[in-house]
């Protein structure tokens, strides 16, 4: 069963001033995804988070299981900031 581990969107430049589109999944954070588009960085991550997994099974490397949405105390509230450095905010939230 595929495991829905949380992300999060930001944009960062390059060295060369290029703006790239950055994905990092929460519970993992040494699994990342960078793209010339948003679907381009999910879709990169998405391949990164398989390997990394399947390494990790095959190594018996401890993984932890996805933060689940039930888990968590939204406070309702989404911020938005429109800087140009981050395209999303999470909502609000605690364990």
């Amino acid at each position: 069963m595929e495991k829905d581990y949380r992300f999060e969107v930001y944009t960062e430049y390059s060295g060369y001033g290029d703006k790239v589109y950055v994905v990092k999944y929460i519970d993992l954070e040494n699994v990342i995804g960078v793209g010339d588009t948003i679907n381009d960085a999910i879709v990169e991550a998405k391949e990164n988070l398989e390997v990394y997994l399947d390494y990790c099974n095959e190594n018996n490397i401890f993984v932890p299981e996805p933060t689940m949405h039930e888990d968590l105390d939204y406070s309702g509230n989404i911020t938005v900031q429109n800087d140009g450095n981050a395209i999303v905010t999470p909502p609000t939230y605690s364990k």
